[in-house]
């Protein structure tokens, strides 16, 4: 069985990848749930989206929050290395 935060590390992961091949216009709900890994006996759809982040917009800003905190993380320890 899939836990919820792994579908909301799946659906964030998607986003990510999608916005970066192809900007906004190619990270549509149906491509952010049939898109990337899944687990075998679990089927993704676009209500997953809204039960875990009540929008895509809501979505979009949990990615960049994710990806402020990992870049922040990285410039870090790059300058702890300097």
């Amino acid at each position: 069985m899939t836990s919820a935060q792994d579908i909301q590390k799946i659906l964030i992961a998607n986003t990510i990848r999608l916005i970066s091949e192809g900007g906004f216009e190619k990270a549509t709900t149906k491509a952010i749930t049939h898109s990337g890994e899944t687990p075998v006996d679990f089927r993704m759809n676009e209500v997953y989206i809204y039960r875990y982040f009540g929008s895509k917009e809501h979505l979009y800003e949990v990615v960049f929050e994710t990806l402020d905190v990992e870049f922040f993380s990285e410039l870090r320890n790059a300058i702890d290395q300097i």
